[in-house]
């Protein structure tokens, strides 16, 4: 009989697995960086506005934005 709560519990996990999303880290380095660029670690963006007006955070998809040493 331990079977279907077995099941449930395993559904449960899987559905809410599914629907948090994880955080998304972004970029800026005014040295390096390009507004046209992905704001990845790799490519990331040159200015903080353009960081600001490019990404869209909630509490279920935190998003981080780290900003390197610089002058903006």
């Amino acid at each position: 009989m331990r079977r279907p709560a077995t099941i449930f519990a395993l559904s449960i996990a899987l559905i809410a697995s599914c629907c948090m999303a994880a955080p998304v880290d972004y970029y800026v380095d005014a040295e390096i960086g390009l507004d046209a660029n992905d704001g990845s670690e790799s490519s990331p963006w040159q200015t903080i506005t353009h960081a600001l007006d490019s990404v869209e955070g909630s509490e279920a998809t935190p998003v981080t934005i780290h900003v390197a040493a610089g002058t903006y």
